[in-house]
């Protein structure tokens, strides 16, 4: 149960809650109905004395949204000497949405990096090599022509060298398109 010294402002400020709507309130009630148990759980062990550990639940805005709490469950003695459990937590919604953020940021980078490395592996494929596959076959031809066809091994030549050009050019543009400078 929320007591009056409980409920501090910055917890009303944040939650849109007043003290008064709180006093009597079971802290429970503003824990989302799926982290109630592990909540339940840590407040009945710092009631039986034992420290809790940090842990992050959503509790409950009064319009209904949910904040992202890291808190502890700490048993303390009051005063009057009569055992409580002191509740406090930082507000670390915004911490969570940044590191969603991040991790999302960081899934398109692999992605785009996959992509482009797709990309460069099929115009490797489709272009230069395809060029020097046909240049080697070209090449091989004009070996098998020379000593019966010399003008028609020259000929293949010539155009082996050309495809040797533009398979040279297309690798440069990769390699710039790699490491522009």
């Amino acid at each position: 149960v929320v007591t009056r010294q409980g409920a501090n402002r910055a917890f009303c400020d944040v939650f849109g809650r007043s003290e008064e709507e709180l006093q009597g309130t079971s802290f429970l009630d503003l824990v989302a109905r799926e982290d109630e148990f592990a909540a339940r759980m840590a407040i009945a062990g710092a009631a039986n004395g034992v420290p809790q550990a940090e842990r992050e639940s959503r509790w409950l805005m009064r319009d209904g949204g949910e904040r992202t709490v890291a808190w502890t469950a700490t048993p303390i003695t009051d005063p009057s000497g009569e055992a409580r459990v002191l509740l406090s937590g930082a507000d670390v919604t915004d911490r969570k949405r940044q590191e969603a953020e991040v991790r999302a940021s960081r899934t398109r980078i692999v992605a785009a990096t996959d992509a482009a490395r797709r990309r460069l592996e099929r115009n490797l494929h489709d272009g230069a090599q395809q060029r020097l596959a046909a240049l080697s076959l070209s090449l091989r031809l004009a070996e098998s022509r020379l000593p019966d066809e010399a003008e028609k091994a020259l000929e293949i030549l010539a155009a082996a060298r050309v495809e040797l050009t533009q398979a040279l050019e297309e690798l440069r543009e990769l390699a710039r398109g790699l490491h522009p400078n």
